[in-house]
């Protein structure tokens, strides 16, 4: 899957965002006090509280807008979220290859980190038109890293996890990078308290080995309902893996609270969870799927509405 229909997630997967009605309305009224005197990170700060908490195609156009006159005043992080969105073509916006890479390498001219990182992704792949470029790749990674891209770090760890794009394969420098992402992405994910940043924080814990605070952003997204955190959790538990105990009665719980939940951009996930757990069923005891279901009614009681 492309980042920017990774990225795009944050505003289509309505189920794993936050509501905006849970942004502090004073921080709203002060951003757009700022835009209205012409503070291009203001705008640019609107644009990710909606990218992260829009609840109707309304708001992704606020945050389409929001960005867009970011990147037309030449701010250079408006100018790589709103390329993101102009290669896919999110909500009335057209899809426009050419022009959006044009403003993508134009935003990471101005070393914003994250464009850099969007942009490696890009030749790394062949994306969007552009002819794969290795070399080309690692050089705008290494670059977005050491700008502290996030974005960047997380990816490269990946690539020194399995040794491919250019990287070797180095356990160090993967858990380096990891631990840099975690540091990064910490402030943001507090701050919006959004499940996929929670969830982009789980991993990026889990590659630098800080389990337990790994676990932590994992419930912080399991409590506000994340179908990919609730998956996981049951996954672990199936297996004992990812630092829990293997627990038939918690795999089921979970599986089965995956299973309710309600995923219109994805539904045969739902469907996929519940075979997960009729088939580790098929391992239990009456009593044992009897307190199975009634942990999985707890925890759906617990879940943030």
């Amino acid at each position: 899957m492309k980042s920017a229909r990774l990225l795009a997630i944050f505003f289509t997967f309505a189920c794993a965002a936050p509501k905006l009605a849970a942004v502090s309305q004073f921080e709203l009224s002060t951003l757009k006090a700022r835009v209205a005197l012409g503070d291009n990170s203001a705008r640019y700060k609107l644009g990710a509280i909606y990218e992260l908490a829009a609840e109707s195609p309304a708001d992704g156009e606020k945050m389409i807008e929001y960005f867009r006159a970011g990147a037309e005043a030449g701010h250079a992080a408006c100018m790589g979220k709103f390329a993101l969105y102009q290669v896919e073509g999110l909500g009335s916006l057209k899809k426009d290859q050419a022009a959006g890479i044009k403003m993508l390498q134009a935003a990471a001219d101005l070393k914003d980190p994250d464009a850099l990182a969007m942009l490696a992704e890009a030749y790394a792949m062949g994306w969007f038109g552009l002819a794969k470029d290795i070399k080309r790749s690692s050089e705008h990674l290494d670059e977005a890293c050491k700008l502290g891209s996030a974005l960047g770090l997380g990816r490269r760890s990946y690539l020194y996890e399995d040794g491919i794009s250019g990287y070797p394969k180095d356990e160090a420098a993967s858990k380096r990078d990891a631990l840099a992402c975690v540091l990064a992405l910490e402030g943001t994910a507090a701050d919006l308290d959004a499940p996929i940043m929670q969830w982009a924080l789980y991993q990026a814990c889990q590659r630098a080995k800080l389990y337990n605070d790994g676990k932590k952003w994992l419930d912080k997204a399991i409590q506000q309902g994340d179908f990919r955190a609730i998956r996981e959790r049951a996954d672990s538990h199936a297996d004992g893996s990812n630092g829990e105990t293997k627990d038939l009665v918690q795999a089921y719980a979970y599986f089965n609270l995956a299973a309710s939940l309600q995923l219109t951009p994805f539904p045969k996930a739902a469907s996929y969870a519940a075979e997960s757990r009729d088939m580790i069923a098929k391992e239990m005891t009456g009593a044992q799927i009897a307190e199975a279901q009634r942990l999985s009614t707890e925890l759906n009681a617990k879940l943030r509405k």
